[in-house]
């Protein structure tokens, strides 16, 4: 495991119970088919290993429809995501990050904008980190959605899949709340 591996599995581990206990908002989704279409393709790529994991959360109450994008910015500018950025040296200030196809930050890729309220991100990374993110806003239940396709087996895999991604989406959803109550 290399020295970036190791880094990032210690933090995670070290924050996990911690953080566990801090995302009591966050549902996990244990059925494929309870997902969107576009999750569904990515997790049915024909790859030889596929582990995936679905999390819903409210979105916080606020004067105006949240974007996919302000999302995403809350996701790339919240702590969680911060060891990522230090770790990759990424010059680019996250939150003027655009989601746009072919946009990079740090080792995440934007892939692909299925809809105005879904983008699918690419990570990949030496030595075996080969994963799908992918973002949503669900207007109908008005909740923020976040899945985590695997397709590396990386000794991370399942901190990722049980502690990293659902985190992710609390920090997120915790950082457009804190943005409602104090507007610019």
């Amino acid at each position: 495991m290399s020295t970036r591996s190791c880094l990032i599995a210690t933090a995670l581990v070290s924050a996990g119970s911690i953080i566990y206990a801090s995302t009591q908002n966050v549902c996990q989704i244990h059925r494929l088919c309870e997902t969107p279409p576009a999750f569904q393709r990515m997790v049915h790529q024909p790859r030889r290993f596929t582990k995936w994991g679905f999390w819903t959360s409210p979105l916080p109450p606020s004067s105006g429809p949240v974007a996919v994008d302000d999302l995403a910015r809350a996701l790339f500018t919240a702590t969680p995501y911060k060891l990522e950025l230090i770790l990759t040296q990424v010059e680019q200030d996250p939150a003027h990050f655009k989601i746009e196809p072919g946009n990079r930050l740090g080792n995440m890729l934007v892939l692909l904008r299925p809809s105005e309220d879904q983008a699918v991100f690419e990570y990949k990374a030496p030595p075996d980190f080969d994963w799908v993110l992918y973002l949503g806003i669900n207007r109908v239940s008005d909740e923020a959605e976040i899945g985590f396709v695997d397709w590396s087996r990386s000794t991370l895999q399942h901190v990722g899949e049980r502690v990293y991604t659902p985190w992710l989406l609390q920090a997120a959803c915790a950082k457009l709340r804190n943005h409602d109550a104090n507007p610019k």
